[in-house]
């Protein structure tokens, strides 16, 4: 199989060296990315290539330079490759998401838009290019979020409840909408509070082939980024319909043939979903391996088939609850890691050592790393889990003024 990876994603092409090492792997990237992400060795030294482009991608040049190949799936591995992957998919005639939810699912704003008149719930919104804007939005709607409308991660999502925030809030936001490597303009929410989830979506050739809930947990402080989740959602069967049922609503409105699908849910007190946004791409964190560990079905190397055209069906029960917690920690310099060794019997990553400096968490890539743990029984699996975060700890030291 001759595989085209759009975004140089270690964690994709490591699952494909893994299950298919004879398989060929193209890499699509900016020069940029392909310089600065490393790559194993060991898959560098299989068949493995790279083709760089500068700034804006032209899609003639990229398909000449694939032409000649034998191209089975061109997946696209982050956020920022959906459109460009959608494109190439579409010049080598391989399964693709589309060029409707290609759009709409790369730009929140487009996707607000799109939804307005689909039976679909969602917050009131609007475009912001101004703190004066901005206040009449809050003085309309009271407490609200300000995002980018095409950055992931939580990068620059933020929340208003005080009208004395909107000048700082607006100023940090602009700041990092015009740092970003692409124009990204600024969208107000009305803030709807609740539970969180995501629901993630198999779709091949426009008929969904699997359908999970994923419960959501944030850090607790003022941004939106995620501290864990778990797989399956416990919900009741009146919400999973309802979500399910404006999910379905959205693949057909948006002409969705072949992609994976990741959106994330509100859910108020009276059980009532708000879609807060969508991606057409596999889901981000290590959420593939919880739906691996819950539904025994690898996944990651599913959504490898998928864009190749192959037939793929996946286990609809569940045998395992599965759990990914990020560790927490306070601000300040880390002074100590306790008992490391009580994550080994569990997939995890630590990113951190002692001297590193612990941030606020304002984005996912602040975080510190991260333990899963599965189990058939969610009790004990919770037992378990706040055993293990019980012994392990990170200690910091506020740092001197």
């Amino acid at each position: 199989m001759n595989y085209v990876l759009v975004g140089k994603s270690v964690v994709i092409a490591r699952k494909i060296h893994q299950v298919s090492p004879q398989s060929n792997l193209l890499i699509v990237d900016e020069q940029s990315n392909l310089s600065e992400i490393s790559m194993p060795a060991e898959i560098q030294a299989a068949h493995y290539g790279e083709i760089a482009y500068q700034n804006e991608p032209q899609i003639d040049q990229l398909v000449a330079q694939l032409n000649g190949r034998s191209v089975d799936a061109i997946i696209p591995a982050f956020e920022r490759t959906v459109t460009l992957a959608n494109q190439l998919a579409a010049a080598m005639q391989r399964p693709r998401i589309g060029d409707l939810g290609a759009k709409l699912f790369r730009n929140k704003l487009a996707l607000r838009s799109f939804c307005q008149d689909l039976p679909i719930n969602q917050p009131a919104y609007q475009q912001v290019t101004s703190i004066e804007q901005l206040r009449t939005f809050f003085k309309a709607h009271g407490a609200m979020i300000l995002k980018p409308t095409t950055l992931a991660g939580s990068l620059g999502v933020v929340k208003i409840t005080d009208e004395a925030q909107l000048a700082s809030e607006f100023a940090f936001c602009q700041q990092i909408a015009e740092d970003a490597d692409e124009p990204v303009a600024l969208m107000a929410e009305e803030m709807i509070t609740g539970a969180e989830y995501s629901c993630e979506y198999v779709v091949q050739s426009g008929h969904v082939i699997f359908q999970n809930l994923t419960k959501k947990f944030k850090f607790h402080n003022e941004f939106f980024v995620e501290s864990g989740h778990l797989v399956p959602a416990i919900v009741n069967g009146q919400l999973r319909q309802a979500i399910y049922q404006m999910m379905d609503c959205l693949v057909n409105a948006a002409e969705i043939d072949t992609a994976v699908l990741h959106a994330e849910w509100l859910v108020t007190a009276d059980n009532q979903p708000y879609l807060v946004e969508c991606a057409g791409r596999r889901p981000g964190d290590r959420i593939v391996d919880l739906i691996t560990a819950a539904y025994g079905d690898d996944f990651l190397w599913k959504y490898c088939q998928l864009l190749a055209g192959q037939p793929v069906s996946f286990n609809a029960t569940t045998r395992n609850f599965a759990s990914q917690t990020y560790f927490d920690a306070q601000p300040g310099v880390i002074v100590n890691i306790e008992h490391e060794a009580a994550l080994d019997p569990c997939p995890h990553q630590l990113a951190v050592s002692v001297g590193d400096s612990v941030p606020v968490f304002s984005d996912s890539e602040k975080r510190l790393g991260y333990v899963i743990i599965s189990d058939p029984d969610f009790f004990h699996l919770e037992d378990l889990r706040h055993e293990l975060l019980a012994t392990f700890k990170i200690v910091t030291e506020k740092k001197a003024d």
